[in-house]
C-alpha cells in the first residue's frame, strides 16, 4: 500500500507517483518493465511536464488500485503538482486531469466526486489565476454528478452558488451554462425538486436581454425555457407570486407570439386576476389546461386560492358571500377554502362564523405596485407613531420608578 505525504522536494514527488503507478502497472501487465525506466528517465533530465502527463494518461491503472486512499492521495499530489505550473499550463494540465477523473461513470463514481470535489476546496479564492480553475471544477462536478446520477450530493452545496460565480468573476456566458447544469440536476434527484428548479430558471432567464431573447439563432431554444418555465408557475402550488415572471425577456415574447399567446394569457392570470377571469379562459379555450401537460382541476383549485389571497389584500374583513361569488361556490363551502389557504400559507385569518367574515392579518401578495407600496408606508407610519407614543410614556414616567412605568405601559392601548 503507498502512503503519499506531502514533501519539500518535488522530484520527491513525482519519483513517489511514478513507482506508485508502475507497480500497478506491473499488477496488472507483468510484461510492461519500461514504465519505470520511461518515468526515471523524465524525472532525472527535469521534465516534470512529461512526468505529469504520463501520470495523467496512466489514469486507468490508477484507478485500477482497490485501494481508494492511495488512488484519491495519488490524484491530490497531481493535482498538487499542476497547481505549481504557470498558470496557462496549468489550465491546459488541469483539463486533461478533470477529464481522466470524470472519464467513466460506471467505475467508482462516488470516489471521483470526491477526488473532483478535494481539488476544488483546495483551490486558493484569494487567487485570480485559481477563478477559472474553480469554475471549470464544479462544472466538471455538476456534469459527472447527473451523468453517474449522483445529483443529490452536491444539491447542498449550492446555496453558494451565487456567491461562488461572483467570486469566480463567472461571464454571463458561464453564468447561464450554470445555471442548465443545476437546473438538469435538480430535476433528476430523487425525488425531483421542481420548485427549486424553476428558481434556477427565473435566474437562468433573468440574465436575457431583449436582444438576446429575440435573436434569431438562440430564439428558439429562449422560447422553450420560457413555455417550460410558465407551465411549472402555473402548475406548481408553492408558487403564489408570477407577477415577476411576465418582466421577463423571454416570457414577454410570448404574448405575440403565434401559438403561446395563450399561454401568456393564462400565466398573466394567474399572476393578478381572479376566478371569473380564469373561467372565462377556460370557456374560451376549452381543453387546452390538458393539451399543454397541466390538470385543470389543479388549476382551479390554485387559482380559488389566488384569489382569496387577493380578496384579502383588498380588505382586511371579508364577508362569506363575496368569497362565494369571487370563488364560484356555496356560501356553505366557504370555511372549508379558507382553511385550505391557511395550510397553503396564502393567508393568515380567523373565521367570525356570527358575523360570517374573515378577518384577515396575513395574506400573500401577487402583486407589489404602487398601491402596495403606499399601504406598506401607511403601516410603518402608524407603526413609527406607536413607538413614538410608547417611548414617550417610558420618559414621562422613568423618573417615577419601575412602578410607575409598568402603570403607564399597560395604560397604553394594545397594537
Amino acid at each position: 500500500m503507498a502512503t503519499f505525504v506531502d514533501t519539500s522536494s518535488e522530484e520527491e514527488q513525482l519519483t513517489q507517483l511514478a513507482l506508485y503507478v508502475t507497480n500497478l502497472r506491473h499488477k496488472r501487465n507483468p510484461a510492461s518493465a519500461e514504465q519505470e525506466d520511461q518515468f526515471q528517465k523524465f524525472i532525472q533530465e527535469n521534465r516534470p511536464l512529461e512526468v505529469l502527463s504520463r501520470l495523467i494518461n496512466e489514469h486507468e491503472t490508477i484507478f485500477s488500485d482497490p485501494n481508494e486512499r492511495d488512488v484519491e492521495g495519488c490524484v491530490n499530489v497531481i493535482a498538487y503538482q499542476i497547481r505549481k505550473l504557470e498558470p496557462a499550463t496549468a489550465a491546459k494540465y488541469a483539463q486533461r486531469l478533470r477529464d481522466a477523473i470524470t472519464s467513466v461513470t460506471n467505475d467508482k463514481p462516488l470516489l471521483r466526486l470526491k477526488m473532483l470535489t478535494s481539488i476544488f476546496y483546495t483551490l486558493d479564492s484569494n487567487d485570480e489565476n485559481s477563478n477559472a480553475w474553480k469554475y471549470d471544477t464544479f462544472m466538471a462536478i455538476a456534469k459527472y454528478a447527473a451523468d453517474s446520477n449522483n445529483g443529490e450530493l452536491i444539491v447542498p452545496k449550492l446555496k453558494e452558488l451565487d456567491r461562488w460565480l461572483a467570486e469566480w468573476k463567472a461571464s454571463q456566458d458561464q453564468i447561464r451554462r450554470t445555471y442548465k447544469i443545476v437546473r438538469q440536476i435538480l430535476l433528476s434527484t430523487t425525488p425531483p425538486r421542481p420548485l427549486a428548479a424553476h428558481k434556477i430558471q427565473v435566474k437562468y432567464l433573468s440574465t436575457l436581454t431583449k436582444d438576446e431573447a429575440s435573436n434569431p439563432a438562440t430564439s428558439s431554444e429562449y422560447e422553450a425555457e420560457a413555455v417550460s418555465l410558465a407551465k411549472d408557475a402555473i402548475k406548481l402550488d408553492e408558487i403564489h407570486q408570477l407577477d415577476h415572471l411576465l418582466q421577463l425577456e423571454s416570457v414577454k415574447l410570448l404574448e405575440k407570439h403565434a401559438t403561446h399567446s395563450v399561454l401568456y394569457d393564462l400565466l398573466r392570470i394567474f399572476a393578478s386576476e381572479k376566478y371569473e377571469q380564469y373561467q372565462q379562459f377556460i370557456s374560451k379555450h376549452p381543453g387546452y389546461l390538458e393539451s399543454i401537460g397541466l390538470r385543470e382541476e389543479d388549476s382551479r383549485r390554485k387559482m380559488r386560492l389566488l384569489s382569496l389571497a387577493s380578496l384579502g389584500a383588498e380588505s382586511e374583513e371579508v364577508p362569506y358571500n363575496l368569497i362565494a361569488q369571487t370563488l364560484h361556490i356555496s356560501e356553505d363551502e366557504v370555511e372549508t377554502w379558507i382553511i385550505s389557504a391557511i395550510s397553503a400559507k396564502m393567508i393568515d385569518a380567523k373565521i367570525n362564523q356570527l358575523r360570517r367574515v374573515v378577518i384577515i392579518s396575513y395574506c400573500v401578495q401577487r402583486v407589489f405596485t404602487q398601491q402596495q407600496w403606499k399601504q406598506l408606508g401607511t403601516k410603518l407610519d402608524a407603526w413609527k407613531t406607536n413607538i413614538k407614543q410608547l417611548l414617550a410614556v417610558v420618559q414621562n414616567t422613568k423618573a417615577q420608578g419601575p412602578a410607575a412605568i409598568e402603570k403607564g405601559l399597560r395604560s397604553q392601548p394594545a397594537h
